[in-house]
């Protein structure tokens, strides 16, 4: 499991998650609030995707999701090396096209939360892969 720092970042006026600590920044401890916020947007994102692919029609809709949702599985297990949880039966009284419009904007967060490149770079893919399945709908 590698090592996480969060910094501020003076433009943003953020806490961010680094790889390396910056002296110059103020590092908070791996236990913030900032850290469980993470936790909750992937963990979020990942019981959407599964109730949009409950709700799916289309073989190829489920395909794209079931890509989604390894992304997210592998993010978060390089953040927090364990697996999330598995979501309740379906709930929600959203539609299809409305979960994945919520995926979205739960992407567009979890983009803006990290600031390492290999990860966002895999929260970029993700958001993409939603995106370009709302564009097909």
């Amino acid at each position: 499991m590698h090592k996480y720092f969060f910094r501020h970042n003076n433009l943003t006026e953020k806490n961010e998650i680094s790889k390396n600590g910056n002296i110059f920044s103020q590092i908070l401890s791996s236990q913030s609030t900032e850290m469980n916020q993470l936790k909750t947007t992937l963990q979020q994102l990942y019981n959407l995707v599964v109730i949009a692919k409950e709700k799916a029609d289309k073989d190829e809709f489920i395909d794209r999701l079931c890509k989604v949702e390894l992304l997210v599985s592998n993010l978060y297990y390089s953040f927090f090396a364990s697996p999330l949880e598995l979501p309740e039966k379906s709930s929600s009284d959203l539609d299809f096209k409305g979960l994945i419009l919520q995926a979205i904007e739960t992407s567009k967060n979890l983009i803006e939360q990290i600031n390492i490149p290999e990860e966002n770079r895999t929260a970029l893919i993700i958001n993409l892969d939603l995106q370009n399945l709302l564009n097909i709908i």
